[in-house]
């Protein structure tokens, strides 16, 4: 503001002296006491979100917590958020209803059902979900981890080389996960490269996301309002026939996870022999994660 705009110097002029009196009544009204006053300005700050609807630099933000950074994603009813902890600074990833869609309330009834199973199905391998809130549109959203080290499906893109420990570190990684998935009575449904994340830039061992058509063992897609779930490239038939969900649908994805990683292993020449091997083993009969696990800890890759 310069002295060419007498109007907008006295209104800073103006906004300066109320924003001195507030802060000497935030002082008076601590009366010393540091943690009260953080307190005061959090109360003052979040009167100023409520009455502006968005914070100061334009961004949007959720919940009076979650500053909006960019839109990683966008499928089917929903969208996926890059947002930040306006105050511990943590990066976290938001699952919320598609502009378009949250009028539907088929799309928040998907959207809850997801937040309920991945909720339930927390453990090793699972990417983790902080919580699930009410946004002020009156929307569900899911608050998950950022796994900022990319997919699987990103490396095996990348063309460099993949030696065998790292196909195993992948593969124990995926089994860790669909392990903890089926010990809580749920098949994922859709695993591929890319819902197997990374957690940091330097991680071995991917972990599952998107539970968005994962049902309880035994439920079919069609009885709970879900799209028949899987790709074809990675589902069984039955499960693309619409079969009630089977633990073994996840074991044949994960086997074709190991046949793609494989196929880049040899594009490569590397040994892929290791990674052939235990895709063959998870679509053996009678098969369960856990004692693929297991084998797949044992037997040790040649370097």
């Amino acid at each position: 503001m310069t002295g060419d705009d007498p109007d907008g110097a006295r209104q800073l002029a103006a906004i300066a002296s109320r924003y001195a009196s507030l802060i000497e009544a935030i002082d008076n009204g601590s009366n010393g006491d540091a943690a009260r006053r953080l307190m005061l300005i959090d109360e003052v700050r979040a009167a100023l979100d409520r009455s502006l609807g968005q914070p100061l630099h334009g961004a949007e933000i959720l919940a009076n917590t979650l500053v909006v950074e960019t839109v990683l994603a966008k499928g089917g009813f929903s969208e996926i958020l890059l947002a930040t902890h306006r105050d511990l600074g943590h990066r976290m990833v938001v699952k919320r209803l598609d502009a378009t869609r949250r009028v539907e309330a088929s799309a928040r009834s998907l959207l809850l059902r997801e937040a309920r199973i991945h909720h339930a199905c927390q453990g090793t391998g699972v990417l983790r979900t902080h919580i699930t809130l009410r946004l002020a549109t009156g929307d569900p959203a899911i608050v998950m981890e950022h796994a900022s080290g990319g997919t699987l499906a990103d490396r095996l893109q990348a063309g460099a080389a993949i030696a065998p420990w790292q196909a195993r570190a992948w593969l124990t990684g995926l089994l860790e996960g669909l392990a903890t998935i089926h010990a809580c009575g749920f098949v994922h449904g859709d695993i591929a490269p890319a819902n197997l994340l990374f957690q940091e830039s330097d991680a071995t061992s991917p972990v599952i996301s998107d539970f968005g058509v994962a049902l309880p063992v035994g439920a079919r897609a069609e009885d709970v309002g879900v799209r028949r779930a899987g790709r074809t490239d990675y589902a069984p038939t039955r499960q693309m026939e619409g079969a009630p969900a089977d633990p073994a649908f996840d074991l044949h994805a994960a086997s074709m996870v190991a046949e793609r990683i494989a196929a880049r292993m040899d594009a490569v020449a590397s040994d892929a022999g290791w990674a052939r091997d235990i895709a063959h083993l998870l679509r053996s009969p009678g098969m369960t994660a856990r004692d693929a696990l297991k084998t797949c800890r044992e037997r040790v890759p040649r370097d």
